[in-house]
């Protein structure tokens, strides 16, 4: 019988033993380390535009995060509209914002219930790390949303105020804005966020430039959410009808070549998320 020489023997043994312990290892399951702001809780609510961001314990494979995989709930089952946005190791769902003056057509309500489920091992659409390792088990986690009359101290409403050191002011324009004559709305462009309960027709000055100088009352106001160009505040619509309302009495149909101006009453209240 031919021998096998000692130092291949040992090289076998050592292959053979590494096999043997790569085996035996414990591969860690991806988990969820912790959410910020910290859900569950019904004494620590969340806000009705804060983002719900959950933190992994290792980088998490971007095409993971799907619409299927990381879902908010109401408490009827119905799926919460959102944006989902992704890091290294997190993942995000940022809310729609409420533009009415109820507040209630955000994706979350006042006093809301909602439900923040990641999927995870056994499902096959589980969230995954970048290394091949799934979410160890489905996790849920309870959203409760402020009420009213939960505002944090020092804020008018349940709306975040964003991180900016920018100022609240009415943007002007560097040049006339055409309206249509037949259909009139007025574009106002604030630095910040408007906050929605302040916003009201009563709080703006609208004159027809003409001799005599009339006063137009504003038949509706609505906050949108498209920002001018690349700012980052939100746009205010006035809307003064087909035919617009004097506020002395009567109506005055706008034609073209009428100029318009638009101003705040410095009483008016309207005011940013942070009560500017």
């Amino acid at each position: 019988m031919r021998a096998i020489p000692i130092h291949l023997s040992l090289a076998l043994f050592s292959a053979l033993a590494a096999g043997c312990w790569d085996r035996g290892r414990t591969v860690e399951p991806l988990q969820v380390d912790r959410t910020s702001p910290v859900l569950g809780d019904p004494a620590r609510p969340v806000l009705l535009n804060d983002a719900l961001t959950v933190y992994f314990s290792a980088p998490i494979h971007p095409l993971s995060v799907t619409e299927d995989s990381v879902t908010v709930l109401d408490e009827d089952g119905n799926l919460v509209p959102g944006e989902l946005r992704v890091g290294s190791n997190w993942v995000a769902f940022h809310p729609e914002v409420p533009l009415s003056a109820e507040l209630l057509d955000g994706s979350f309500r006042p006093g809301g219930h909602y439900h923040l489920q990641l999927a995870g091992h056994p499902r096959p659409d589980s969230i995954r790390s970048r290394d091949g390792r799934w979410l160890e088990q489905v996790v849920a986690f309870d959203v409760f949303v402020a009420t009213r009359d939960r505002a944090p101290a020092g804020l008018p409403s349940i709306l975040r105020p964003p991180t900016s050191e920018l100022p609240f002011f009415l943007r002007g324009s560097e040049v006339p804005l055409p309206v249509a004559a037949d259909a009139p709305r007025l574009p106002l462009h604030f630095s910040l966020p408007v906050l929605p309960t302040t916003v009201r027709p009563e709080a703006f000055v609208v004159r027809l430039l003409q001799e005599p100088v009339v006063e137009l009352r504003p038949r509706a106001v609505r906050v949108q959410n498209s920002p001018l160009d690349a700012y980052p505040g939100s746009t205010v619509e006035l809307e003064l009808g087909a035919l617009p309302q004097q506020v002395s009495g009567g109506q005055r149909a706008l034609v073209a070549g009428d100029w318009l101006s638009v101003e705040l009453r410095p009483d008016s209240g309207l005011c940013d998320y942070g009560g500017q």
